[in-house]
């Protein structure tokens, strides 16, 4: 759910929004019928991963049932006091108009109203109309999807609101302009807005917008994995409404609470806050469609846990009270999150008969609703029960049908992460330009000085000459100076640059080999299907499944990558132990183990606990595990250890591979090299682990190096400080 504050009457909209966030609050300040200058806020609650809207009235986009059944009614007796004279009440008339059609989801009307009543305005020069109008663009656009330009026309009121120094009112666009950039999946810029939305508050004493900048800072943290900062946030949310405001859904708070836990691995935790939540909303009396959104997502969370820690009985009973409370909503998408789940049980669970019943009735939803989301879930998990029913060829078509859908999402989300890159590159190319604005500020004041100095020479020449040249002389070394710096610094910057470049020039290659492949062998596939035997099916289907793991892994390489170079990775020292930390990362990599006839040998010489970030340095071991099982011979081993030396706890992975030479290990590590370049190996790829490994440690003042002999294998050590823990 999110905070979206419009000035108006409060009357709420739950909006559509992007895939993968669990409820948000979406406040929709409508227009009211007379004119008005405060605001009325309220709470409502939506989940946050469906592509398609929800409204309390209304059951999708388009036109519906309205909030008021003689709407259509309210609106022609308004058109009838419409005298088509350009004064400032004909243009209040015209807005309430358009709020009518825009709280009834008739969103080109509501423009067309709004643009007459923008017109009278700026020709009248009335402020009040001007900015009424203005809202009523961005409120329709919003309502559309259309988030640029929704942003266009709050920036245009905004230029309203300064001129008069209404806190309240610059606070309320700060916060719908960052609730539209991270519809846009701008999440950075989304935040940034919503920090200055938070001050701006917090100067008035605003306690509804204090809440809500707070909540959406929280989603913004969780969009970007940082669940612990997320889980301040909304503390800090639900603290301050539970004091000060009348309204209070303490549930939601807990809902979304539970959900970060869940993330960071906390099952207990999250459980107690989902057992708290579920316990308020059962003790309703008389729960809304926002109240009952919420307790469909405690039941699907909780039902998600269960089923992870084997609960097959406790999680069926979950899923299905999920599924039933949802379909009391008549919200498509969330019922078709639940029914994914739950076939997605059944059929694990063996029970063909009814995962079949339920994915099917997912698919006709997903289809109904057009979710690329909900469509890619429903496919996979349709696939797969073809599968197991050994219907080859039913399963070849979901799959098929699965592979569009992800490719679908692949784009949104592709379009998403190359914007945030834009926004990075803008703000850069921002912040220099404000470096180059100073450095001719200074110039010109330089210059001015100057100026002023040799006026006072001109008149004591005789007495200041040796001062006079002095000054010069100081100026040329400064001048110098400041160009040897100079020139220094665009070296840097130029070298940077062309490491980066050559950095993405080699992901590039190594990405369109796998892509290419990947192309290939499905273009066979479906030219030849009826020609080829089920052997040279699965031969296939086989090169493909390994093909797309090698792309899964660059992917999630380069993500990692991405959140390092953007400071996103934020460090959580905790107590750890050597042995759990080997223990989990040998757990993580068993099967990859097996699937190799590999041998994990466990050498731990001393397990006295530390203090570190026990998630850095699991990322770390694996990553190094999982190298060393795949360039290690079948039937051979791979020794993993942990031992102390010199205020340092060193933990090593070793191989019995192919080994790499030493001109080769120097080119480990670095981002200018590609890693093509570097052994014979056919299981090397682009490297980027060992750089995010090195990136990560230097997080928690760690270091990685590697030591090898051809023929031999190889040995990775990883040393980080061996900080005690306090008695």
């Amino acid at each position: 759910m999110r905070y979206f504050i419009i000035i108006s009457a409060g009357w709420i909209l739950l909006t559509s929004t992007l895939h993968g966030k669990a409820n948000r609050l979406t406040i929709l300040y409508m227009p009211h019928i007379t004119v008005h200058t405060g605001a009325i806020t309220q709470q409502a609650q939506v989940d946050r991963t469906s592509e398609h809207s929800y409204q309390t009235t209304n059951r999708g986009k388009g036109e519906g049932v309205s909030l008021n059944t003689l709407w259509t009614e309210e609106a022609d007796s308004l058109k009838k006091q419409l005298q088509r004279v350009s004064t400032s009440s004909e243009a209040h008339i015209l807005c309430q108009i358009g709020s009518l059609y825009y709280r009834n989801f008739s969103f080109n009307e509501g423009l067309r109203y709004a643009g007459e009543a923008l017109a009278i305005g700026k020709m009248l020069n009335d402020e009040s109309v001007i900015v009424r109008a203005l809202r009523l663009f961005a409120d329709n656009y919003y309502a559309m999807g259309q988030y640029d330009k929704s942003t266009e026309y709050l920036l245009e009121e905004l230029t309203f609101h300064k001129k008069s120094k209404d806190k309240n009112k610059i606070a309320e666009i700060y916060c719908n302009i960052g609730v539209n950039y991270e519809e846009r999946g701008l999440l950075e810029r989304g935040m940034y807005y919503y920090l200055e939305s938070l001050k701006m508050y917090e100067q008035v004493d605003d306690k509804e917008g204090i809440v809500a900048a707070l909540s959406n800072l929280a989603y913004v943290y969780r969009s970007q994995g940082n669940n612990a900062e997320a889980i301040v946030h909304f503390k800090k949310a639900s603290e301050i409404e539970n004091k000060y405001l009348p309204v209070k859904k303490e549930y939601y708070f807990l809902s979304n609470i539970a959900e970060s836990y869940k993330n960071m691995g906390q099952i207990i935790t999250a459980l107690k806050y989902l057992a708290r939540a579920d316990s308020m909303l059962k003790a309703l009396e008389n729960p809304d469609d926002e109240d009952i959104l919420i307790a469909v997502d405690v039941a699907r969370i909780e039902a998600d846990i269960f089923y992870e820690q084997g609960n097959i009985h406790a999680a069926h009973k979950k899923y299905l009270e999920a599924l039933a409370l949802s379909r009391k909503t008549g919200y498509p998408e969330k019922e078709g999150k639940v029914i994914v789940a739950l076939g997605t049980m059944l059929m694990n669970k063996g029970d063909m008969t009814q995962a079949r019943y339920y994915l099917s009735e997912g698919r006709r939803i997903a289809e109904e609703t057009g979710s690329f989301y909900l469509k890619k879930d429903i496919y996979h998990a349709l696939s797969a029960l073809a599968g197991k029913q050994k219907a080859y060829r039913e399963a070849w078509e979901y799959h098929r049908l699965y592979s569009a859908a992800s490719d679908s999402v692949i784009n949104l989300e592709s379009a998403a992460q190359l914007a945030n890159l834009q926004v990075k590159y803008e703000t850069e190319k921002k912040e220099g330009q404000i470096q180059l604005l100073t450095k001719e500020k200074e110039i010109r004041e330089l210059r001015l000085q100057k100026s002023e100095n040799q006026r006072i020479y001109i008149a004591l020449l005789a007495l200041l000459f040796l001062a006079l040249t002095i000054v010069v002389f100081n100026r040329y070394r400064l001048k110098k100076k400041s160009a040897a710096i100079l020139a220094v610094k665009n070296a840097e910057l130029s070298r940077l640059n062309a490491t980066k470049d050559k950095f993405f020039a080699i992901i590039a290659h190594d990405l369109k080999n796998p892509v290419s492949a990947f192309h290939n062998i499905a273009t066979q596939v479906s030219q030849y299907f009826d020609r080829l035997t089920p052997d040279e099916i699965k031969d296939y289907i086989k090169e493909l499944s390994s093909t797309s793991a090698g792309l899964l892994d660059m992917l999630k390489n380069l993500l990692e990558w991405s959140r390092s170079q953007r400071g996103q990775i934020k460090t959580l020292p905790g107590i750890l132990s050597p042995a759990d930390v080997i223990g989990k990362v040998i757990k993580e990599t068993r099967s990859l183990a097996r699937a190799g006839n590999i041998a994990v040998v466990v050498d731990i010489s001393d397990d006295n606990p530390v203090i570190s970030d026990e998630n850095i340095i699991i990322t770390v071991l694996r990553n190094l595990l999982t190298n060393a099982i795949k360039f290690s011979p079948a039937n051979s081993k791979v020794i993993i250890g942990a031992e102390s030396s010199n205020n340092r706890l060193i933990f090593s992975v070793s191989d019995l591979g192919i080994g790499i030479s030493d001109a080769d290990i120097k080119k480990l590590f670095r981002t200018d090299i590609d890693t093509k370049t570097i052994g014979r190996s056919p299981n090397k790829g682009a490297g980027l682990g060992l750089i995010i490994c090195q990136e990560f440690l230097q997080q928690i003042g760690g270091s990685i190096r590697a030591e090898s002999t051809p023929g031999s294998g190889s040995k990775f050590i990883v040393s980080i400080p061996a900080i005690e823990p306090e008695s």
